[in-house]
């Protein structure tokens, strides 16, 4: 199991947002002496920050080495030295180019998490980074998705009551429930009969997908069925017809 090591946080102005925002080297950022809720994208954890009315999303570890190591040069990349997106301390983080970065996805095997992963379970190396990230303050509701898990499996591991955690538990969280959970998941139910039909927001499917949100990500994120999703993208759905 990979393990954070303890650090003493560092806290530098964002360039261009200085007197505004700050990030330290532990990948957290805030407005004095408000931390900001971080969300995620693709994986990587990204900020909103606003300045003169108009509010833009950055990526976190391009914000770090901005104001950590200096502006990035001419052609170089954010990189991550141990293939995980939302592990954001400084010393993981490195400007270097394309070429090398996409070497890296190759070497740590990208795509371990989330959809493609090929396990029912979550690994232990799993929940450091959801700790990584739940203290970054990342939402849980953005985290579940990337795990394939529901968000009360990241809120128990952000109780410290995860099977890793406790070795008197042996069993598993499923990656879904089997029944209804807190409103979190409908019953997979098809079309028209679905309870959430008509409310589904269908312009919200397509822009998550369009960001490469795998199916089961945005039914979970959406309140309905991946099934009901794959409909939806493939244009069948009902309300999708005259």
């Amino acid at each position: 199991m990979d393990t954070v090591q303890d650090t003493t946080e560092i806290w530098k102005p964002i360039p261009g947002y200085e007197g505004a925002y700050e990030v330290s080297n532990l990948g957290r950022v805030r407005t004095t002496p408000r931390l900001l809720s971080l969300s995620l994208n693709r994986g990587y954890v990204t900020a909103s920050l606003r300045k003169a009315g108009k509010t833009k999303s950055f990526l976190v570890h391009r914000l770090i080495l901005q104001a950590f190591i200096g502006p990035a040069p001419e052609g170089m990349e954010g990189c991550h030295n141990d293939g995980k997106r939302g592990h954001n301390h400084l010393d993981n983080l490195r400007w270097d180019t394309k070429q090398n970065n996409a070497a890296d996805r190759v070497k740590h095997g990208r795509g371990s998490q989330g959809s493609q992963n090929g396990k029912a379970k979550l690994q232990e190396s799993d929940i450091a980074s959801v700790e990584l990230l739940l203290k970054q303050g990342v939402f849980q509701k953005d985290i579940a998705p990337l795990f394939n898990v529901v968000q009360t499996t990241i809120s128990t591991i952000n109780q410290g009551k995860h099977w890793s955690q406790n070795t008197q538990t042996p069993s598993m969280f499923p990656l879904s429930p089997n029944k209804k959970d807190d409103g979190q998941n409908l019953p997979h139910l098809k079309g028209g009969t679905h309870p959430g039909a008509k409310t589904i927001d269908t312009e919200r499917i397509c822009a998550l997908h369009a960001q490469g949100l795998p199916q089961h990500a945005i039914a979970a994120l959406v309140g309905t069925s991946q099934m009901m999703v794959s409909r939806i993208l493939r244009g069948a759905h009902w309300s999708q017809r005259s």
